[in-house]
């Protein structure tokens, strides 16, 4: 459903893909690129940042991270 919201690029692994395997994660891991394609962040689903969706506080932290990722914060 974020695809279909978003308007910015957002790709979902696959068992097929395996790319977040090949970053070391595992399933609700999130793996954010710089516009330029680069890693900006790894962000560990239980990891030391909140980014659980069904909670506020991890919603804001994802949106952040994303939006450090594009140069949007001020």
């Amino acid at each position: 459903l974020l695809a279909n919201k978003a308007d910015f690029p957002i790709f979902q692994d696959t068992d097929e893909e395996g790319a977040c395997a090949q970053h070391g994660g595992t399933k609700d891991d999130m793996i954010i690129y710089n516009p330029d394609h680069t890693l900006h962040t790894f962000l560990k689903f239980g990891g030391t940042v909140d980014t659980n969706l069904s909670t506020p506080a991890g919603i804001e932290n994802v949106k952040n991270a994303v939006l450090e990722a594009l140069g949007a914060l001020p």
